[in-house]
């Protein structure tokens, strides 16, 4: 069929399903996969060798990471059946053939993650709340905590003697910042001070790989020696647990690793011995595993609906297993976005991706913040972008200092400076499009959810010669109060981020038109907060409207509320991007 160039709807985007940490079975036969769809979670799968998948009856359902992370589960070592994190917060095993069973016996508002198998196959260790360690056998029995001394915990593994690694750290740091691998035998197993490290895995013959940034760049290492040492990432940061972005052969003298070049992805093989480095592919590629003659990943890219792929390591062909987004987008003419590097206020440049439409200028300029801070949005398939961009608009999707991506010291530059040189880097990128002819003031509109929200309601406040609105998501608006409200994974958080006294954002520096959209069960950023900025806004007469939608928490998970959020920022950007 002939490819076509046009408005996407919607519900485009609002269809197909999300597909969470695709995981081999240990004979290689099976690949399981998680689902998620319409508001649902689920589990499927499918044959290594290709095929017809077969839904799996998981009740309760599983606890599914969100985008490219894990941790929700672990085969066990016969292939039997696998060990999994339930939404209603225990640990519980999964038969192939219908078997189940509870393993832990927590009581109410806990959360689980991260199970592994012990090798001889009698016991599993998981995490409670990103706060404990905790083993348990197999039948239930004798569940007790090996973790003590530390305010997290993540990613435990064994080794092949019994013991557990796993990567800790201590508030206010966060991971990023500052953590260790830390030893169920030998107490902490590498030096933490100004370096982050994760992903353990202990091989059989007793190894110890991790990335970490010790070099100013998150890297591959093995028994502390860097398999590949390069001015990329191999990593990204530990917003939560099981980020699996290296595989080691069952050989031990090959490991495939995804590259982050500046947002882009690319997929290397590497030989142990010599560090000779092979590139086998485009594209982001997450949840690496390798088992037997076959490395299993999550691959995705700007012009690459979301699929579970699975290569031959003889020849490196790559198979489909399953693809998450619908059809119908195998038919829209997806772009590649360019990289841009723009010189900063101060000399730093700051990098971003820009998506241009095929049509032309002449639509609408959006300037797209990530959430974080510290993260960054990789080339993904990101179908709001791809509906935009269809719909005329140019969307420049900024890495502002404190992004992920460019080595540690790009990432660390935000602390104690947030709410200013993320808002100042920004502000750099914008001037610069509207030098390229890619926008003006009247035509620009800035999104962003949470640290990105925050972000744009800087950018409005301190530069509105540069923009015509902004539509921001549970944004943060205030950190001081965010310090106080937010869940413990955060509670820290800004304690190094933010300069003394925090940032603020004034409400009555809106002068140009800001839409808020906020849920009303939101435990990152509560709604009060944005209830209280759009009250002193209204009270100066500034353009801010707010609309909360019930039951929603830190993003919609809801069709209907993504459908009207569509709707909302549709009709937002219209209006104000017409009004010139």
């Amino acid at each position: 069929m002939a490819t076509v160039v046009g408005v996407i709807h919607p519900s485009l985007c609002l269809s197909g399903r999300d597909l969470v940490e695709p995981t081999p079975s240990p004979d290689g036969a099976w690949v399981l996969i998680g689902v998620r769809s319409g508001g649902r979670a689920t589990a499927v799968v499918v044959s290594s060798a290709g095929g017809l998948e077969r839904g799996l009856a998981l009740d309760p359902g599983p606890a599914l990471a969100r985008g490219l992370g894990g941790g929700c589960w672990a085969w066990r070592t016969d292939s039997t059946g696998f060990h999994y994190a339930g939404v209603d917060g225990q640990l519980w095993f999964h038969g192939l053939d219908g078997r189940r069973c509870r393993l832990s016996s927590l009581p109410e508002g806990h959360e689980v993650s991260s199970p592994v198998v012990s090798p001889d196959g009698t016991k599993v260790a998981y995490v409670v709340d990103l706060a404990e360690v905790r083993v348990v056998a197999v039948d239930g029995t004798g569940d007790h905590c090996v973790s003590e001394g530390w305010d997290f915990v993540n990613d435990p593994t064994w080794s092949p003697t019994g013991d557990l690694v796993w990567q800790a750290w201590k508030v206010p740091n966060m991971a990023w910042d500052e953590s260790v691998l830390v030893s169920s035998a030998s107490g902490v197993l590498t030096v933490g001070a100004q370096v982050a490290v994760q992903q353990p895995t202990v091989d059989a013959d007793g190894s110890l790989w991790s990335v970490d940034d010790a070099s100013g760049w998150l890297n591959l290492r093995r028994d502390g020696v860097a398999v590949l040492a390069e001015p990329y990432e191999h990593a990204g940061p530990t917003w939560g647990p099981g980020q699996r972005t290296y595989a080691v052969s069952p050989e031990r003298t090959q490991v495939v690793l995804h590259r982050n070049e500046s947002g882009f992805g690319r997929l290397v093989l590497v030989d142990v011995a010599t560090g000779t480095a092979r590139e086998l592919a485009r594209g982001i590629h997450a949840q690496l595993r390798w088992v037997g003659g076959t490395v299993t990943a999550l691959r995705t890219g700007a012009r690459t609906p979301t699929q579970v792929v699975a290569y031959d390591t003889t020849t490196w062909e790559r198979r489909v297993l399953a693809v998450g987004p619908v059809a119908e987008w195998d038919e829209v003419d997806l772009v590649e976005p360019e990289l841009v590097s723009v010189d900063g206020a101060d000399g730093t440049i700051i990098p971003a991706r820009c998506y241009r439409p095929r049509t032309g200028a002449g639509g609408p300029l959006l300037v797209w913040i990530h959430g974080g801070p510290t993260d960054q949005w990789s080339v993904t398939f990101l179908a709001r972008v791809a509906y935009w961009v269809a719909a005329g608009a140019t969307v420049v999707v900024v890495d502002h200092r404190g992004s992920t991506g460019h080595g540690r010291a790009f990432q660390q530059a935000l602390r104690g400076r947030w709410g200013y040189d993320d808002v100042t880097d920004v502000a750099s990128v914008i001037a610069h499009a509207h030098r390229l002819g890619w926008g003006h003031r009247s035509t620009t509109v800035l999104l962003g959810g949470s640290a990105g929200g925050y972000c744009a309601l800087g950018v409005v406040s301190a530069h509105p010669e540069l923009v015509a609105g902004a539509a921001v998501v549970y944004p943060v608006t205030d950190p001081a109060v965010l310090a106080d409200a937010t869940y413990r994974f955060e509670a820290h958080y800004t304690d190094t981020l933010c300069p003394v006294p925090p940032v603020a954002v004034a409400p009555e520096a809106m002068v140009r038109p800001v839409l808020i959209l906020h849920g009303d069960a939101d435990p990152v950023v509560p709604v009060s907060a944005s209830a209280e900025f759009v009250r002193r806004a209204r009270a100066v007469g500034a353009p801010v409207e707010l609309v909360v939608y019930p039951g929603e928490g830190h993003g919609f998970r809801q069709p209907t509320t993504q459908l009207d959020e569509f709707t909302r920022l549709a009709a937002f950007i219209s209006a104000v991007t017409t009004d010139r």
